[in-house]
């Protein structure tokens, strides 16, 4: 994956709390961090997206999407 260098206004109490999370070594630096934390975001935010069109579904049309998804799941692991 290829990465690109940005700069980023932030509040200074969220910059401290990741800071601190650095410092214990959870996180190796700032950016591992800023990234972990967009990446799990956008996840979210895509959870919700199909959460919402998924409400858009008969009943029928759920349980088909379902089993479609359960056997992709299946032979993937």
């Amino acid at each position: 994956m290829s990465t690109k260098s940005i700069n980023i206004t932030i509040d200074e109490e969220v910059l401290n709390q990741s800071d601190h999370l650095v410092k214990a070594g959870k996180y190796p630096n700032r950016s591992r961090f800023i990234e972990e934390a967009i990446a799990l975001r956008l996840k979210q935010l895509d959870a919700e997206f199909i959460g919402e069109q998924a409400k858009l579904l008969s009943q029928e049309e759920s349980e088909e999407w379902f089993e479609g998804e359960l056997e992709a799941w299946q032979e993937k692991y």
